[in-house]
């Protein structure tokens, strides 16, 4: 049985050094999960860890890198592409890996009702190195197993988009959002987790379901 592989603590442990093997890359296109809006109002706020904020302070902590291309609606609205890039830091400041991440980001017109979605460009199975058979591993996450790209700066590890139609959006990072908008920070750091590999997935018995939406292989 296929399963996601939910273990991206594996960001954070030293790299193993495998055989050298020859090996096929098997890759697999998944419909990215979607997250919607909902008129339910949830007023929490988690302060970041005393480690990360540490980090932050220091240009010498970075653990990981991703490196994000924006499209030219992201880089003419300035408050949402802030708000993205602290986003990108707090995720740089958690993982750890020597593989750069490339992520695209898209600012786009998306449903009424959709605020974002993101996911791995690729998934990955079967291959030698991988510690399990059978499980899809996201990109970024093989390539720091890995230790090197497996695909060059020209390829997204991951693709991200957000809805630029809607109107609710807060693009501050105080955690004081009003009660009729989004907290678009906590939405690009949701998202970004799964582009990472948080995902979850259910099987049939011809079709593969990842986030709620299938797929015939």
């Amino acid at each position: 049985m296929k399963k996601i592989f939910l273990a991206l603590v594996l960001f954070s442990i030293t790299t193993i050094s495998f055989p050298q093997k020859k090996w096929q890359k098997e890759r697999i296109k998944i419909e990215p999960p979607i997250c919607y809006g909902s008129n339910k109002v949830s007023r929490t706020y988690v302060e970041p860890p005393y480690e990360l904020l540490n980090r932050l302070k220091s240009t010498g902590q970075q653990n990981a890198n991703i490196i994000v291309n924006y499209d030219a609606d992201f880089e003419e609205d300035t408050q949402a592409k802030a708000a993205f890039e602290a986003a990108v830091q707090i995720w740089e400041g958690l993982l750890s890996s020597t593989v750069p991440i490339y992520l695209y980001a898209y600012w786009d017109e998306l449903d009424d009702n959709v605020l974002g979605s993101c996911s791995s460009w690729d998934f990955y199975e079967n291959l030698d190195f991988l510690q399990q058979k059978n499980t899809y591993y996201s990109g970024a996450l093989v390539e720091k197993m890995q230790g090197k790209e497996i695909t060059d700066a020209a390829t997204p590890d991951i693709v991200a988009r957000f809805n630029k139609s809607n109107k609710n959006w807060y693009f501050g990072s105080d955690g004081k959002t009003p009660i009729d908008k989004y907290d678009f920070l906590s939405v690009v750091l949701h998202e970004i987790g799964h582009g990472l590999g948080y995902m979850s997935m259910s099987l049939g018995d011809t079709v593969k379901h990842i986030g709620g939406y299938g797929y015939i292989k």
